[in-house]
């Protein structure tokens, strides 16, 4: 994460008329990440995209939250718990 002073200069620098290429050189953040904060876009595609994607972030889909939460954990871990001396 970028200090919020590096991105606004990049932000105003851009509005200015200066490329990306020359945005990204001047603040010494790689060109995609500029282009991301001043433009909203990424080069491979349009962001919003992956939230269509999202089952959480689709309109009108409300999952509950302890729901989500045991599947989350479900899928990141296998199940099992055991206890140890110091860790379960």
């Amino acid at each position: 994460m970028h200090p919020p002073h590096v991105v606004d200069r990049a932000r105003s620098l851009y509005r200015g008329g200066m490329p990306v290429r020359s945005v990204a050189a001047a603040v010494g953040v790689p060109e995609r990440t500029v282009r991301h904060w001043c433009t909203g876009t990424r080069r491979t595609g349009d962001p919003r995209r992956t939230r269509a994607r999202c089952f959480r972030c689709a309109p009108g889909i409300d999952v509950p939250v302890a729901d989500y939460a045991y599947l989350l954990g479900m899928y990141l871990g296998d199940g099992h718990l055991t206890a140890a001396q110091r860790t379960h």
